[in-house]
């Protein structure tokens, strides 16, 4: 027998897609690519990647997965395959951040879509994801600041609790909380003021307390602290900023997240 929530999910995603807004924001312009691609979409794959073909030309096909979105259940879900599947047939252009497929044989790049078969404004489609709560940031190397047009997105619908910001289980976690290690093994936004920063040969912390045994951590490779630098993100200012980070929480001395990018520090301003 099908659950209660199954029954109903269908009346749930009508009334979802049919009140979404019209727009989304614009590509923004660091997610631009020098080597685009224009495309169509064939078909939408289980994993959420889109099935396309390049330029028109039915000898040339690929599957291109969305850069830097993800859903908060890690798997693709009904509501992210529903909503891609409404461009089947449609045109795209497709900025990849790496000419390289990954593993799965999949471009990861951002796409822009054009909105109706005969022609239409131009949007962006993980923006529009994002802004309907279908998707959440998960930047993943994509140049930096291409995450800051995203997470405007992403705040409008969390503060509107649009999609999968209307469960209590994806909000914004607060650094201050005594149990989060507890939630290691997961992908969470943590929301805390850098109380001190400090540095070994391998690696840069960020500390949310005073008790190193036990407070929520950010730790950044060594190697990775020039692009955190570039990015205005040096690890050894940030302490007194208010910040959200997001990634894999890990159980270490506590709670912590090793980021990778710049784009998964979000600064918010000074603490108070």
């Amino acid at each position: 027998m099908a659950s209660r929530s199954s029954r109903f999910l269908p009346a749930i995603l009508a009334i979802w897609f049919a009140t979404l807004p019209a727009t989304a924001e614009p590509l923004a312009e660091a997610c631009r690519a020098a080597d685009t691609r224009s495309a169509s979409v064939t078909a939408v794959n289980e994993d959420g990647s889109l099935a396309v073909v390049y330029g028109g030309d039915a000898r040339e096909t690929g599957d291109v997965r969305l850069a830097d979105v993800a859903t908060a259940a890690g798997g693709p879900g009904p509501q992210l395959l529903k909503a891609l599947r409404t461009r089947i047939g449609r045109s795209v252009v497709v900025h990849p951040l790496t000419l390289a497929p990954d593993r799965w044989q999949r471009l990861v790049a951002h796409v822009e879509a054009v909105g109706d078969p005969g022609g239409g404004p131009v949007d962006w489609l993980q923006a529009a994801l994002v802004q309907n709560g279908i998707v959440r940031v998960e930047p993943e190397g994509s140049p930096a600041g291409c995450a800051a047009a995203l997470y405007r997105s992403e705040a409008a619908a969390r503060g509107a609790k649009r999609g999968l910001w209307s469960l209590s289980v994806n909000r914004v976690l607060s650094s201050r909380e005594r149990d989060l290690a507890d939630r290691a093994g997961s992908y969470r936004i943590v929301a805390g003021i850098v109380v001190s920063v400090g540095a070994t040969s391998r690696r840069h912390y960020l500390n949310f307390g005073r008790d190193w045994s036990r407070d929520f951590t950010v730790t950044i490779p060594a190697g990775r602290a020039s692009a955190f630098r570039a990015a205005g993100r040096d690890p050894q200012t940030m302490a007194g900023r208010y910040v959200r980070v997001r990634g894999w929480l890990e159980r270490w001395n506590g709670a912590v997240i090793d980021v990778l990018y710049p784009d998964a520090i979000e600064v918010i301003g000074r603490g108070g």
